[in-house]
């Protein structure tokens, strides 16, 4: 069962209501996507699914290893990198959200 918003799953479990700008914790920001899906009911693809799955199954292997790993902390400058470098309007419309919005919306 992929992530599935009112049909239990991952999203069902992880409200736990902490701050996505304020957190480098993925089970964190997963917990933001989580709350976000179930307030407006939608449905993850269950493409997108699998890859939260993996990466949080990675960050709680690596965890077992290095107490501190975090996933987002890893992922944050290639992420950031495909934001500076992608030209596409849709890229730069959120690079200027992310940047010059308080929120970050």
């Amino acid at each position: 069962n992929d992530l599935e918003v009112g049909g239990g799953g991952i999203g069902a479990n992880l409200l736990t209501g902490s701050s996505v700008r304020g957190t480098n914790d993925f089970l964190g920001v997963v917990s933001q996507l989580s709350t976000a899906l179930l307030q407006f009911d939608f449905r993850l693809p269950p493409y997108f699914a699998r890859i939260l799955r993996a990466l949080a199954a990675l960050e709680g292997t690596a965890t077992t290893i290095d107490r501190d790993f975090k996933v987002i902390e890893r992922a944050y400058p290639y992420v950031l990198s495909q934001l500076l470098n992608d030209r596409s309007p849709e890229m730069r419309d959120i690079l200027r959200r992310l940047v010059l919005e308080p929120a970050g919306a």
